[in-house]
């Protein structure tokens, strides 16, 4: 078996694409008896069967006639005409449908067919500006305060200082340039007046990060597409040849041209030539194994006995705890395959390293590898009582830091409220160092969690257990607004779930505090043979 990253890489992404949907508005609709004007139809739908792959094919005539869970639910890649509107404004449509492609959590892959090839560039510069948030009336005013910076004085020519801007940009957008050659031609253009508009730029954007308001600038000044989708957060990767939203990989090709053993090898070669490339191949690699494996799901549970089964329905306490059973059998049939089957890439792994420059983390990097570490991602916000583990956030207004409190309160309290009336145990964090957190690790009490910014910080907790009253309307995590936090009312708001050993690790340590039991004795000076004999047995004493 070929073990290079490369083979192993490919057969991922040949196993990855197995259901595709071709969007068009050129090709046929299925039993019109119109003819394929286009030549596309019958060999790219052959040439997928050759792969193992069905495809699907929808006429485009209009958005609303896009049934997206027929159309994307179960799909693996959509490819679709980039050309789609033939009057203004263009690619409107087109951008529509990929971000309900973005949206569907199972279509990973977007093949754009483009009458011209070569255009990759503006077509994923496009869809980056479409996500680039900002209204046309926010958009105008923020590009007028620009040009008045520029203009000030007679300072500098605003249409030739606007048009370098863009264009830099634009190259920096899709890492055609660097991050640090991109801020010396920022420097270089704007000289001793750098400072002051970096300062401008960045009160326009001040949610975005400083490389980030930039190219939302530069899309602004080119008006580029002015219709764009509702501001969101979304992770965006460009590496030139591919691009990435979320967890959407974006190729592009000319259209009629490309086959699927083109298409597969690109989006191969695209993915393993960016710098990180492992990680979303591990991820494809899980995905694949989860869907081949879930058929085996339902033949342990058809073994049960279903009158012991509804029995133990009826007579569970509470019944909430039923709901807890099945996600417990649910869980154990889709993972116990990890523990026997070993990812293909770890044998790919030295392959994958030889080429690389050994690069040191940064502390954020490893605080966020300790955030999956200790974060429960399969606990979503839902419509479900406080638990063991959750993590909330007191907002007590005014000059106030944010505290975090940690639930403690046994599992099966948690399920009956009522026999604790109310009174949920908790323990209270405070934000320290991420390099703190990294040096404590595991020998401290500390989390790593995600805050409302979506940034990775570290809580230190106070191992000194409290009970707070948490009234039945204020129980349920989604709609939990607000608790009685000493003598005040503050904001209560929940933030995420820890792993049930890394909270019980908390729990065990801050109920052994209340059974500590001081005592007295009447001390007496160490004699000096008592002293020897502490230095020669107790060495670590020695310089203290």
């Amino acid at each position: 078996m070929d073990n290079t990253f490369k083979s192993v890489a490919q057969n991922i992404i040949n196993e990855s694409i197995k259901s595709a949907v071709f969007i068009d508005d050129e090709i046929p609709m299925l039993f019109s008896g119109e003819d394929d004007k286009t030549g596309i139809c019958k060999p790219l739908y052959e040439s997928f069967q050759m792969k193992d792959c069905s495809v699907d094919f929808s006429k485009f005539s209009n958005l609303e006639s896009i049934r997206d869970k027929l159309l994307f639910d179960r799909k693996d890649l959509l490819i679709l005409d980039w050309e789609l509107d033939l009057v203004e404004p263009k690619y409107k449509s087109t951008l529509e449908i990929i971000d309900k492609a973005v949206k569907t959590d199972n279509l990973h892959f977007v093949c754009i067919y483009s009458h011209k090839g070569d255009n990759r560039e503006d077509i994923f510069y496009k869809i980056l500006a479409y996500y680039s948030g900002n209204s046309l009336e926010l958009l105008e005013k923020n590009n007028q305060d620009i040009i008045d910076f520029i203009e000030e004085d007679g300072w500098g020519d605003s249409i030739d200082i606007i048009s370098k801007i863009i264009s830099k940009t634009k190259e920096f957008t899709l890492n055609i340039i660097s991050k640090k050659d991109y801020k010396t031609f920022l420097r270089n253009e704007f000289k001793e007046r750098y400072d002051e508009f970096e300062a401008l730029v960045k009160s326009k954007y001040s949610s975005e990060k400083q490389s980030n308001y930039f190219i939302k600038l530069a899309f602004d000044l080119a008006k580029t597409e002015i219709y764009r989708c509702e501001p969101k957060k979304v992770y965006v990767n460009c590496k030139g040849n591919y691009l990435q939203i979320n967890n959407t990989f974006f190729a592009v090709f000319k259209k009629g041209t490309t086959n699927p053993d083109d298409l597969y090898n690109d989006f191969s070669e695209a993915i393993s030539s960016a710098n990180e490339a492992f990680l979303t191949f591990l991820s494809m690699e899980m995905r694949n194994k989860l869907m081949s494996k879930s058929s085996l799901i339902g033949k342990g549970l058809s073994r049960i006995n279903e009158s012991a089964f509804f029995h133990h329905k009826q007579t569970i306490v509470p019944n909430e705890a039923f709901d807890e059973f099945l996600i417990e059998l649910w869980e154990n049939y889709n993972t116990a395959w990890l523990y026997k089957e070993k990812s293909s890439l770890l044998a790919a792994i030295d392959d994958y390293q030889k080429d690389k420059a050994e690069a040191k983390p940064s502390d954020e990097d490893l605080a966020r590898l300790n955030y999956y570490y200790n974060i429960d991602h399969t606990i979503l916000m839902s419509q479900r009582n406080i638990g063991f583990g959750d993590i909330f956030i007191i907002d007590q207004g005014g000059d106030s830091k944010e505290q975090y409190i940690l639930c403690i309160t046994p599992h099966c309290d948690c399920l009956r409220a009522n026999k604790i009336k109310g009174f949920y145990y908790f323990v209270c964090g405070q934000t320290t160092k991420i390099n703190r957190g990294l040096e404590l690790a595991d020998s401290g009490f500390i989390s790593f969690i995600q805050n409302r910014q979506e940034e990775i910080i570290c809580i230190e907790w106070d191992l000194k257990p409290f009970t707070l009253h948490v009234c039945e309307k204020q129980r349920n995590i989604s709609t939990s607004t607000a608790i009685v936090f000493g003598d005040k009312v503050v904001d209560f708001r929940y933030c995420c779930t820890l792993k049930e050993n890394y909270c019980q690790r908390i729990t065990n340590k801050s109920f052994s505090n209340p059974i500590r039991v001081g005592i007295s004795f009447v001390k007496k000076e160490a004699s000096e043979s008592c002293k020897k004999f502490q230095n020669n047995t107790c060495r670590h004493i020695k310089n203290e």
